[in-house]
């Protein structure tokens, strides 16, 4: 008899790739910036995708797939641009260019947002009283 299952004998050589956007501009003090960077690292560490961090104001400025043995060394050499306005749709649209399954915005969300993307958004914020977004899923981060 021909067995009904036969298991899978390829590897899938590639993990999910998680968008991370870093809103650098002015509305986002040193303080908050530093802060929001430090979820990076606990994003790595919880996620069992890969990462790309995209650093964005009104456009993304920065743009590097994460290493997460190397990361402290890769956030002290970003070069942050500061004192811009905000916009989502950029770093919405490269991260679904980018062929992202979930994109993770760390931001004050004070922003157009432009068109829902095909992937999930997830909203990451200290704002205790955030606005409505009109699409995704806000997340309050805590002290």
């Amino acid at each position: 008899p021909v067995p009904a299952f036969q298991p899978g004998v390829q590897r899938i050589p590639t993990r999910p790739l998680v968008a991370i956007g870093l809103d650098t501009s002015g509305s986002i003090d040193r303080d908050l910036l530093r802060r929001l960077a430090g979820e990076i690292a606990g994003i790595l560490l919880r996620g069992s995708g890969d990462a790309h961090l995209l650093c964005f104001d009104e456009t993304v400025h920065h743009a590097a797939a994460l290493k997460p043995l190397a990361l402290a060394r890769q956030l002290e050499t970003v070069v942050i641009r500061r004192d811009g306005g905000t916009s989502f749709v950029d770093v919405l649209a490269q991260a679904e260019n980018l062929g992202c399954v979930v994109a993770v915005i760390l931001s004050d969300l004070d922003g157009e947002t432009g068109p829902p993307p095909r992937m999930p958004v997830i909203w990451a914020t200290e704002n205790r009283t955030p606005p409505r977004m009109p699409f995704g899923r806000i997340l309050v981060l805590e002290d």
